[in-house]
């Protein structure tokens, strides 16, 4: 047992040093949520790769943004998808070829001449370990340009950098200045053999020595100099290695390089009548899983991310259409995703709606039944109105001859309540003695009620009294009596 100790430890540590020593080298997120409204933004070497990624960021966060490239057709394509996905209209390509001193000047001219102010210089162009080349001026490529190009750039935007105080200047460098040595009696690789290697790190540290010095030179200006680390990520820049192809890479970033498949969850719930389950399927470990809608096949962004492989898409219709791609990245580095899988498209048979037709149906639904309130409302205040109008009951009778005597009749069904402008109530029982009778006469109904409470009152008067006069005459009597 004691003879495997050694070796498991061994191999136990050096997987743990590797692991960790692939976290630090890519880097970490920035938590920063500032946004940069009016800031002009310059970002070299912006067509693909971080250079891309930063100018994206920094649109999203409502930069005016000039992304400057060497390749002005590739330039042009990468400031429309930034355009068409953050919906800043303030982000235009521009040209400039590092390594050319007259193109270096004439951009920094235009960029003089055009732009009120800089914010902030991004010095992110570079080439990594190309064969033995030089630049349009005769130095050697990498130096030319990842340190004498962006060198004359920032010296030229210098003066339009302090105007627009505070301002920054960062410079993309690498972990590889580590292993820098600058040789200045051979800076272009004449006289010794040219190593890729150490022409490389031999830039990067020239830019760590130029970022020191510069700083140092600015302080009190409002001029602020970084440099920094960008991590590993797959871009461009190693197209000249071969790095992504080596048995380290296979560890480090082989899994980023396999495409992850999605499907159709083909279980009984992965398709039903109102949802659709996709699932994201990997060989590798990793514990992020991203879904993108449309096809999106650029860095993931505004797209869904949760740490497990399926994705409920619900409610889908008949007729529903979309296409989907998923990503995978480890929740440690958030910031390096794989290849999108191939785009999934999810098609739900069966007929469409419009929307139109969704919207004018609503309307019309709505519109029904405001018209059947009102409708209501009408016919209730047309009742209400009815019954105010009879707040003064009449009398309904029936008269057999012109003349007031005692063939008027009258149904006492119908004799409900009469009320004169001074409101009275009849008392209901001084009628209990014709209750049994259909039709009485009023001089039956005056006599009676009447004679009843003034006995002294000669007994022709009632043929001398109309109809009306008796009737109130009685009213007042009976309310006389009530309130007594």
């Amino acid at each position: 047992m004691n003879r495997f100790l050694l070796p498991v430890s061994v191999v136990g540590t050096v997987i743990g040093g590797t692991v960790l020593l692939k976290d630090y080298v890519a880097g970490g997120a920035c938590p920063s949520k500032a946004t940069i409204p009016g800031r002009t933004v310059i970002v070299t070497g912006a067509n693909t790769g971080i250079g891309k990624q930063t100018a994206l960021e920094l649109a999203k966060r409502g930069g005016n943004i000039i992304l400057a490239c060497r390749d002005r057709e590739k330039c042009e394509a990468a400031a429309k998808d930034i355009r068409g996905e953050t919906l800043n209209p303030r982000v235009r390509a521009e040209h400039l070829d590092l390594a050319s001193l007259k193109s270096i000047r004439e951009f920094a001219g235009k960029i003089i001449k055009e732009e009120e102010r800089v914010d902030i210089l991004v010095n992110n162009a570079a080439v990594m370990r190309c064969p033995h080349w030089t630049t349009k001026d005769g130095f050697e490529m990498q130096f030319g340009v990842n340190h004498l190009g962006h060198f004359l750039l920032t010296n030229l935007l210098l003066d339009k950098l302090k105007a627009s105080a505070p301002s920054r200047i960062i410079n993309l460098s690498s972990l590889a200045h580590v292993a820098g040595h600058i040789d200045f009696e051979d800076l272009n690789w004449q006289i010794k053999k040219y190593d890729t290697k150490a022409a490389y790190c031999q830039s990067k540290l020239a830019v760590v020595l130029f970022t020191k010095e510069l700083s140092r030179r600015l302080q009190g200006t409002g001029v602020t100099v970084n440099a920094l680390h960008p991590g590993v990520a797959r871009t461009e820049l190693g197209r000249h290695t071969g790095m992504h192809n080596s048995a380290f890479s296979g560890f480090m970033l082989g899994a980023y390089k396999e495409k992850p498949s999605l499907t159709i969850d083909s279980g009984p719930q992965g398709f039903s009548k109102r949802n659709v389950t996709l699932v994201c399927h990997t060989h590798h470990f990793f514990d992020l899983f991203i879904l993108c809608r449309d096809g999106n096949a650029s860095f993931p962004r505004n797209c869904l991310q949760q740490d497990h492989n399926t994705f409920l898409i619900s409610p889908v219709s008949p007729g529903y259409k979309r296409t989907y791609r998923c990503f995978v990245s480890p929740k440690v580095n958030s910031y390096l995703w794989s290849l999108p899988s191939d785009p999934l498209e999810l098609l739900v048979p069966g007929p469409s709606v419009s929307p139109i037709v969704v919207w004018v149906t609503v309307a019309a639904v709505c519109f029904l039944i405001f018209f059947l309130l009102l409708l209501y409302l009408c016919h209730h205040w047309a009742k209400c109105k009815t019954s105010s109008a009879k707040t003064r009951t009449q009398v309904k009778y029936k008269s057999s001859s012109p003349a007031m005597d005692n063939d008027e009749k009258i149904k006492y069904d119908e004799l409900e309540c009469i009320q004169p402008e001074n409101y009275c109530q009849v008392d209901t029982k001084k009628l209990s003695a014709v209750e049994d009778s259909k039709e009485v006469t009023y001089a039956q109904l005056c006599q009676e009620i009447f004679l009843e409470n003034m006995d002294s009152l000669p007994s022709n008067t009632l043929h001398h009294m109309s109809t009306q006069t008796c009737v109130y005459a009685t009213l007042r009597l009976s309310q006389e009596e009530s309130q007594s």
